[in-house]
């Protein structure tokens, strides 16, 4: 499938329409959850299970690809660590409870296994938006999921059949002491441990023993087709229920208007971080000079 570009609001309401009728399936709610990246080269994978690729100078040397975190250190001891220095912070969660510290850990910085994603697709916008002076002149990706489409996926390609009732907490602690099948990400909706994560509609994805990106793990012929049918008729067959990944890509010279529209509609700093931290960052961003697209 091709590029699909998106360059203002209506245009991204356009395709969450034609998603919704189509895969919709006589839902009132949203089978859909979100994310947005404002580098559309970076991949759906957790922080904690990123890699990075270094250069010599000299170019007859082959690059090096490294692990960023888990490069001569133990996940749990990566995990450990930070229950060892947010425990003076944050009571009552046991010492093994591994799925509570990581949100924590994932809410103030910190590598984990979690990766972001959201029920509202203007959140999953601004942040795809958001440039962080790294990535001023990248195109951003906002990618939607069709959350039933894939545990169906996943209960037809993985052991998650085998689990029985186990709730999301018991099989991600085995998955964090290696003791895990899971080879797809689980998709959960957390406790919301403060005003943020409920003011950004926070769903989390826990990956399993893979540690491949999920558009790596989602074939090509499994993507989510944002067009009408050429016939007009929305057939809900076989074919849609199969159907769960897109990527929007949202190119680089847009972000700004895209930031400035979703002000418009309540979708900023002051919103979604709930703190003073949100008003200084917004206040900063409302007045400074960008000439990107220029």
């Amino acid at each position: 499938m091709e590029n699909i570009q998106i360059s203002n609001l209506n245009e991204m309401f356009d395709i969450l329409s034609i998603l919704n009728e189509r895969y919709g399936f006589n839902s009132e709610s949203t089978p859909f959850i979100y994310r947005g990246m404002n580098n559309c080269k970076y991949p759906l994978l957790p922080t904690m299970l990123r890699t990075d690729t270094y250069s010599n100078k000299d170019d007859n040397l082959t690059p090096i690809t490294i692990e960023r975190y888990l490069n001569g250190n133990n996940e749990i001891d990566i995990l450990k660590d930070f229950i060892k220095e947010a425990s003076c912070y944050i009571q009552g969660i046991q010492k093994n409870d591994y799925l509570s510290w990581s949100e924590y850990a994932q809410h103030f910085g910190a590598p984990t296994r979690l990766l972001d994603w959201t029920t509202n697709p203007l959140v999953a916008l601004f942040f795809a938006c958001l440039n962080n002076g790294i990535t001023e002149n990248a195109d951003a990706s906002l990618w939607v999921l069709h959350k039933s489409n894939y545990y169906r996926y996943i209960r037809n390609h993985s052991e998650y059949l085998n689990q029985g009732k186990r709730t999301i907490r018991e099989i991600s602690n085995d998955i964090f002491k290696n003791k895990g099948t899971i080879e797809y990400p689980l998709i959960y909706t957390p406790y919301y441990v403060d005003q943020r994560m409920s003011a950004q509609s926070s769903t989390f994805m826990i990956w399993g023993s893979s540690c491949e990106p999920l558009e790596s793990l989602i074939p090509s012929d499994n993507r989510l087709s944002p067009f009408e049918p050429k016939d007009g008729i929305y057939t809900h067959s076989v074919k849609e229920k199969s159907e769960l990944l897109l990527e929007v890509i949202i190119p680089y010279c847009v972000k700004q208007s895209f930031l400035k529209q979703l002000d418009l509609v309540g979708i900023n700093e002051k919103t979604l971080f709930h703190s003073l931290e949100g008003v200084g960052r917004y206040i900063e961003r409302k007045y400074r000079a960008n000439f990107t697209g220029w």
